[in-house]
Formats: C-alpha cells, sequence, structure tokens
C-alpha cells in the first residue's frame, strides 16, 4: 500500500527483536484471553453477531461457555467500531479484521508480531517520528503507518486515492488508559533522514564549503560537498584522501610540494539516508 520510511522500518525490526529476546512474554501477554464480555466495549448482541459473522473468534471448547477476549481483541473492536460510524460493511469489517492480523512484515517466524501487534508496541514505545496510525483503504486493506510515512508517502504519490486513518495513540490512552502516552501535534512537517542531514550539513559547513544536492524522483540521491585546505604533510594528504572515499582532489604543486588543494566529496543516497 506504502513505503515504510527507514524510521518506521527500524522501529519494525527493533520491536520484533524485543518480542524475541523477551521469549514472546509481551505477545501472550497481548493475546492472552482473561477478559470477560462485560469489559468490551461491544454489547452482548453484537458480540454474537460478529461471532457468527466471522469477525469475532469463538474460542469456546463449548458453545454454552463463556467467552474469553485479549487486549488485542478490545482494542480491535474499538478500531471496528469507530469504522463502523463510517458505514463500513460486516464483510469489510470482517476484511479488516484479517488484514490486521496479518504479520506486519513478510516472515516465515511464527511469532512474528501483526499489524494491530505492531500499531500498539509502536505507540507506546516510540514517538520520534510522531503519532501512530491505522490506514484503511476503500477495500478494507490496512497497515501501520506513521506521520512521516503519510507525508512522504504524499510526495511520490503512493497513498490510496481514499482512504480512513485512525490515531492509534488517541485510541491506546482511552482504551488502556495510559496517562503517559503522548500525542503528537499533527501540524509537524517531516523530511527524509538524508534531507535532516543535509541541512545539518549545512549548518556545520564552514564559510569555504559548497554543497550541491541532487535529485531523483522527490528525494535526494547524491550530495556533493567541496572543500579546500593546505596539507601539513604527505601523511595529512593520504589520511585525507582515505576519508573522502569517493570524489576529486585537484592539487596545487609548488616548489616541488602540495601547497594547496581543493576538491569535491560524493555521497550517494545509500550512504546519507543511514
Amino acid at each position: 500500500m506504502f513505503n515504510y520510511t527507514d524510521g518506521t522500518q527500524k522501529d519494525l525490526d527493533l520491536i520484533q527483536q524485543a518480542v524475541e529476546l523477551n521469549n514472546c512474554k509481551i505477545l501472550q501477554s497481548l493475546r492472552e484471553r482473561n477478559k470477560s464480555a462485560n469489559q468490551t466495549p461491544l454489547s452482548f448482541r453484537i458480540i454474537n453477531s460478529w461471532t457468527s459473522s466471522g469477525i469475532l473468534d469463538d474460542e469456546r471448547k463449548k458453545p454454552q461457555g463463556w467467552r474469553k477476549f485479549s487486549t488485542m481483541d478490545i482494542i480491535l473492536m474499538t478500531i471496528l467500531i469507530e469504522l463502523r460510524k463510517f458505514g463500513l460493511s460486516i464483510e469489510k469489517l470482517k476484511q479488516v479484521k484479517n488484514s490486521l492480523y496479518l504479520p506486519a512484515q513478510e516472515s516465515n517466524n511464527p511469532n512474528a508480531i501483526t499489524r494491530l501487534e505492531f500499531a500498539l508496541l509502536r505507540s507506546k514505545t516510540s514517538i520520534e517520528d510522531g503519532n501512530t496510525y491505522l490506514l484503511i483503504d476503500s477495500n478494507g486493506n490496512t497497515g501501520v503507518i506513521t506521520e512521516r510515512d503519510i507525508a512522504l508517502n504524499r510526495t511520490t504519490n503512493n497513498i490510496p486515492a481514499s482512504y480512513i486513518y485512525i490515531n492509534f495513540n488517541k485510541v491506546e490512552k482511552e482504551i488502556l488508559k495510559d496517562k503517559t502516552m503522548q500525542i503528537w501535534d499533527e501540524d509537524t512537517f517531516w523530511l527524509y533522514n538524508s534531507e535532516w542531514n543535509l541541512i545539518k550539513n549545512i549548518r556545520l559547513a564552514d564559510d569555504k564549503r559548497e554543497i550541491t544536492v541532487k535529485t531523483n524522483k522527490n528525494r535526494i540521491n547524491l550530495v556533493e560537498k567541496s572543500f579546500a585546505s593546505k596539507p601539513k604533510d604527505t601523511e595529512s594528504l593520504h589520511n585525507l584522501i582515505n576519508k573522502i572515499g569517493y570524489g576529486q582532489i585537484n592539487l596545487t604543486i609548488k616548489d616541488g610540494k602540495v601547497s594547496y588543494l581543493q576538491g569535491k566529496t560524493q555521497k550517494k543516497n545509500k550512504a546519507i539516508t543511514d
């Protein structure tokens, strides 16, 4: 549906690693069915209706047994209630549920976190890129997205023509009564890491440095910086050459020695977006 920025992908990788290092106790806690029906936001009638429609799972061993629900079940219910207000059909709600329960990224790991679990864990652990959102397109497909992802995917027309997105930070704060949950101001302008690094380079540049930026498809793909100096000795010249990595140097020779040098260093997108 869209491309994650490097920050969101890093969050996903770190959360999955944390889950595995914790022997999946985090997931076990979220998935444990230890809550009764009266602890959910749904009436018994709607619970019965959604269960028979396949929106909610029925884990009872006996039909007459008491239903139990997990934290993730209650969060799912809350999301579906919000979508119902927009007129989504029962079939679309079922598609949303199935999509939210897919792995957050392609994996054969049986303990891979789902999209819904990623939304929950990211909103609790990472707010460097702003709020966490659930994005739902007109077909009921879902994705977890941040404000940075939204802004940058819009520039590449990689967002569906029509969609609903739900601020997961607000959902979690209301459902879990988490008073420490932070909600970001949505009027924040986001930059790619390469753009932010470029700003830092400009701020740190001395008066003799020039920076040239080349772009492709609305993204920075090459940064070229000029430099000039007077090397003290041959060793310092070799150190400078090794440090450049890729670029060019023009030398001025006087009395058989390098008296002045100037050149350019170049970094491609892969090197400047990390």
